[in-house]
């Protein structure tokens, strides 16, 4: 269980640390969340975010942070082994299609909320 619930947008998050991707389902908001996760880490908050122009602009994974949401995996899928090294100790949070990893996860957002099971 992971939360941040002092900003006008809560993140709460039902997982334990571990490889999560998310359901193929559109519209649900994870680049919004990947963005939200980014802002947070300049805020000084223990998240982080990383997508394809991070990857592009060669921008390594960010490292010890408890929650990492990557966006639009499919674009730049060579991060495996990086990323189930940090599932190990954080709770990784992946959009990719096709399906690459086994472990499954919904989000849900409302106006100043995002939950993820």
């Amino acid at each position: 269980m992971f939360a941040i619930e002092k900003y006008r947008v809560k993140i709460h998050v039902d997982k334990e640390p571990g490889v999560y991707e998310f359901e193929p389902i559109s519209n649900t908001g994870r680049s919004y969340l990947c963005e939200l996760c980014k802002r947070y880490h300049n805020f000084g908050e223990n998240v982080a975010g990383y997508d394809y122009y991070d990857y592009k602009l060669g921008i390594p994974l960010p490292q010890g942070v408890d929650l990492l949401v990557v966006d639009r995996y499919g674009l730049f899928p060579f991060l495996d082994d990086a990323l189930w090294e940090m599932g190990e100790k954080a709770i990784v949070l992946v959009d990719t299609k096709p399906t690459r990893f086994a472990m499954l996860c919904a989000m849900e957002a409302s106006d100043g909320d995002i939950r993820v099971y």
